[in-house]
């Protein structure tokens, strides 16, 4: 058994929860939100920022006050549009809703009150949807958890919007719309707008890349270049086949499960009830410096059960001195448990399939680079990286405290500050905990990812 260091800040028959049995370093925090853009392009937080603002003032010259923000949908080239293709989805709406709290007035109590985390509650409304007008009523009859003071609220707009991909990848769309009460038409709020893609909005999407590059220096592969290889020969050029920084492999019974291709996608045949799932992280490149490794299951990290922006989750750090071990389950830094993954049955895995969406069914594994340092002057070397406003950070992270603040004021306040530890349920169900001593440090990693990796090992849709 391998050494364990740490870092802070199944369906059908086959959902499984994961263990890690690793040698390799948890880093705390991220300590950079701002993601490199193209330069003639604005960034999605910088984007946010500047058109809440008009969101909110385009509601209340239509009377509305009590908003809501639902998650957006996707549409890519040659492909239909989709309400789950990876986390993008439910990201795209949260940095929403965190623009609109940063835009609100600055005066207590707020004119205008927001609604925290509405499509929680839409997914569990029969026959709601903003698509059609019977579901759009539905929506508007619910009520919604505040996003401050206490109790809940009816809305009168809900605001969505669908993100259209360009076709080379490097840049999309966004148009937003809004249910109104009192309207029987879903209504248009602004022109659309554009923003940079990075790799970070890529891995989010779903899609899997490798970078190539030296350390400090991502220029040299764009990462919408690298996507369109693997999404024209998946066999030959999906990450984990073609010289990756990390390698991934997974295990059933201790015995190594081989990957397969469908179309753009990498599977692996589900696990049966009963069996023991186990992942390997392997790092295999040489070059300097520490890589901090996000790896979620159903889109729950396996450090701390968190469901954040990768950048902002716990990682797993591979060094030249640890560079790899066995992971088993899931990781709490506060108390040094592990909780085994275990394999849900199938009647547990279709409910949670029902209720968790798109990330039900995944093995995602994303990379990271550290900042290298001037030794001469102890400042981060990071030629890419761009000193956002704290307003634009807070956009760009969306991440709300667990509980609810008093005030709008308050909320701003914890957006813009230190993350705390979130304990998310995922759908890998709870197995056995045992202890497992980690050691933590603290790490700057580059905001664009090196690598991204998405493995389907289960599909709800060909499971009824």
């Amino acid at each position: 058994m391998l050494n364990q260091p740490r870092e802070l800040n199944s369906q059908r028959r086959t959902m499984f929860g994961l263990t890690l049995t690793i040698c390799v370093l948890f880093n705390l925090s991220a300590s950079r939100a701002d993601e490199p853009r193209s330069p003639s392009l604005p960034s999605l937080q910088e984007q946010l920022n500047a058109q809440a603002p008009k969101v909110l003032q385009k509601l209340a010259e239509h009377g509305c006050t009590n908003i809501g923000v639902l998650k957006f949908r996707v549409l890519e080239p040659r492909k239909g549009i989709s309400d789950n293709v990876g986390t993008l989805n439910r990201f795209l709406a949260e940095r929403l809703e965190a623009a609109l709290t940063m835009a609100l007035p600055r005066v207590e109590p707020s004119p205008i009150s927001l609604a925290r985390n509405a499509s929680q509650t839409a997914e569990k409304l029969s026959g709601a949807s903003h698509l059609d007008e019977l579901g759009r009523q539905r929506l508007l009859q619910a009520n919604y958890a505040r996003a401050w003071g206490k109790g809940t609220m009816k809305v009168d707009a809900l605001v969505t919007g669908i993100a259209i991909f360009a076709a080379d990848y490097r840049s999309f769309d966004i148009g937003l719309v809004a249910v109104e009460a009192g309207s029987r038409e879903l209504k248009p709020l602004l022109p659309r707008f554009t923003v940079a893609t990075t790799g970070a909005i890529l891995s989010e999407a779903g899609h899997s890349f490798q970078l190539r590059s030296v350390p400090n220096e991502l220029e040299k592969t764009d990462p919408a270049d690298a996507v369109h290889r693997v999404l024209a020969d998946p066999d030959r050029n999906f990450p984990l086949q073609n010289q990756p920084s990390v390698m991934l492999r997974i295990f059933y019974d201790d015995r190594p499960v081989e990957l397969e291709f469908t179309e753009d996608a990498a599977r692996i045949p589900e696990p049966r009830t009963g069996q023991k799932v186990s992942m390997r992280l392997e790092r295999t490149d040489r070059q300097p410096g520490a890589l901090g490794v996000v790896l979620k299951v159903n889109g729950v990290n396996t450090l701390n059960r968190e469901r954040l922006p990768d950048l902002d989750c716990s990682k797993w750090v591979l060094s030249a001195e640890r560079p790899g071990g066995v992971i088993s389950g899931f990781h709490f830094t506060k108390s040094d448990e592990v909780e085994q993954f275990r394999v849900a049955s199938t009647e547990e895995s279709q409910q949670l399939a029902m209720n968790y969406g798109a990330d039900v069914g995944t093995i995602s594994m994303v990379v990271f680079q550290q900042q290298a340092v001037n030794e001469a002057s102890g400042d981060t070397i990071d030629p890419l990286a761009i000193d956002e406003a704290p307003d634009l950070m807070a956009i760009l992270k969306a991440d709300f405290p667990e509980e609810t603040p008093p005030t709008a004021d308050a909320l701003r306040s914890a957006l813009r500050g230190e993350s705390p530890d979130t304990l998310t349920r995922g759908i890998i169900l709870e197995g056995t905990r045992r202890t497992l001593p980690l050691d933590i440090q603290r790490f700057r990693w580059h905001p664009e990812p090196i690598m991204s990796a998405v493995i389907r090992y289960y599909d709800p849709a060909s499971n009824p």
